[in-house]
C-alpha cells in the first residue's frame, strides 16, 4: 500500500485499512501481554458514555464474567439506557508493572512510529502528541455512534485515529464489528486479528462498535495522535 493512497483515502474521510500489520513475533508479543493484563484486570476500568456523560469505574482486580456484568449493571444504572459500555486501559509512563514494557514499545514505537511516520508527513501534520489504550469488549459490550472529534479542543483536537485488534480466533458470528458512516455509505470492518484501521477524526467520521454477541472478549490496541 502506498502512502499517496493512504493519505488520499484518509484525507477523502474514508477509514483506511491494512491487515497483517504486525510481524508474527510482534504480535504474539503485544497479544500475550494485553491478554494477561485482561485477565489481572489490574489497570482497567469499566467506561459507560451517554452523549453528554462519560463515567468511569475502576475493576476490582481479577473478577469473572458474572462480576463483569454486575459491575456494568451498576454503571448503567447511573446513566440510564442510553448508556453505553466497554473496558479501557490507558496506557501510562508507569505501565511496567501492569504491562509488560516490550508491548508498550510495540504500541508506540513500532504501530505508530514505524507505520505511521510517513502517513502523518503526508498528511502534513506537525508536531504531534499521542494517547494510547487498550480496550476490552465483553459480551453484550458495544459502543454506540461518535466521531472522536471535538470542534473547541483547538490543538488539541485527534488528528488521528489508530487501531489494531488483538483478538485471536474472532469470527463474523462473534460480533464487535466496526461501523464507520451511517446509512448506505457505512462501512462494516470485521475485528479481524493484526487488522488495523485508521481515520480522521471530523465532523462526519461517526462510527460505532457493534455488541460482542459471544463470550469472546473483543480486545484492540487504540491510539490518538493529535
Amino acid at each position: 500500500m502506498s502512502v499517496h493512497y493512504a493519505v488520499e483515502t484518509l484525507q477523502a474521510g474514508r477509514p483506511l485499512i491494512i491487515d497483517g500489520l504486525l510481524s508474527d513475533p510482534d504480535l504474539r508479543t503485544l497479544v500475550l501481554s494485553v491478554m494477561a493484563s485482561w485477565k489481572a484486570r489490574a489497570g482497567w476500568h469499566v467506561r459507560m458514555k451517554t452523549s453528554s456523560t462519560m463515567y468511569k469505574l475502576p475493576m476490582p482486580g481479577p473478577c469473572d464474567l458474572t462480576d463483569l456484568k454486575r459491575i456494568q449493571s451498576q454503571a448503567s444504572g447511573s446513566l440510564g439506557d442510553e448508556a453505553f459500555t466497554y473496558f479501557y486501559y490507558e496506557i501510562s509512563e508507569s505501565d511496567s508493572r501492569l504491562i509488560e514494557d516490550k508491548s508498550v514499545q510495540i504500541a508506540k514505537e513500532i504501530i505508530v512510529g514505524k507505520y505511521l511516520t510517513d502517513i502523518v508527513r503526508g498528511m502534513g501534520i506537525r508536531d504531534t502528541k499521542t494517547r494510547f489504550a487498550f480496550t476490552a469488549y465483553d459480551e453484550d459490550c458495544y459502543a454506540g455512534y461518535h466521531n472522536d472529534y471535538d470542534s473547541e479542543a483547538g490543538s488539541d483536537a485527534y488528528k488521528l485515529t489508530v487501531l489494531l485488534y488483538l483478538t485471536p480466533a474472532i469470527s463474523n458470528t462473534d460480533g464487535g464489528e466496526l461501523v464507520f458512516g451511517k446509512g448506505d455509505s457505512r462501512t462494516v470492518i470485521s475485528p479481524t486479528l493484526n487488522r488495523c484501521v485508521i481515520f480522521r477524526p471530523g465532523p462526519e467520521s461517526y462510527h460505532m462498535v457493534r455488541p460482542m454477541r459471544s463470550d469472546k472478549t473483543r480486545l484492540a490496541f487504540s491510539g490518538w495522535l493529535f
